[in-house]
């Protein structure tokens, strides 16, 4: 299986943080990533709607916190995250991260 799909997904299994509050008190891992969404691995309970942060700074070892809308859940499995109001320097961070899992797939 290719570790891309045709929307630019990619997997990875990266440990994150991720809260309702900028502070991330949460854990999860992160198993796919675009550059307008995610899906976070976790058995928390959460509201499809609920704006959320998730702190990507482990990816880069530089600061990446970006916020989002849940926009799906499956039960005791994770959710999605839609990001909103990416800025240029954000995106590029995310190519980067996306870049980095995609060698480490096809290696």
């Amino acid at each position: 299986m290719a570790a891309n799909d045709e929307k630019g997904r990619v997997r990875t299994e990266t440990p994150i943080h991720w809260g309702v509050t900028e502070e991330c008190p949460r854990n999860g891992k992160m198993t796919s990533l675009s550059l307008d969404s995610c899906f976070i691995q976790t058995k928390a309970e959460v509201i499809v709607g609920q704006t959320i942060h998730v702190d990507l700074k482990n990816c880069l070892g530089s600061p990446l916190l970006l916020h989002g809308e849940i926009y799906y859940r499956l039960e005791r499995l994770g959710f999605g995250v839609r990001f909103a109001d990416l800025c240029e320097d954000e995106i590029e961070k995310l190519k980067e991260i996306i870049a980095r899992a995609s060698d480490a797939h096809s290696s």
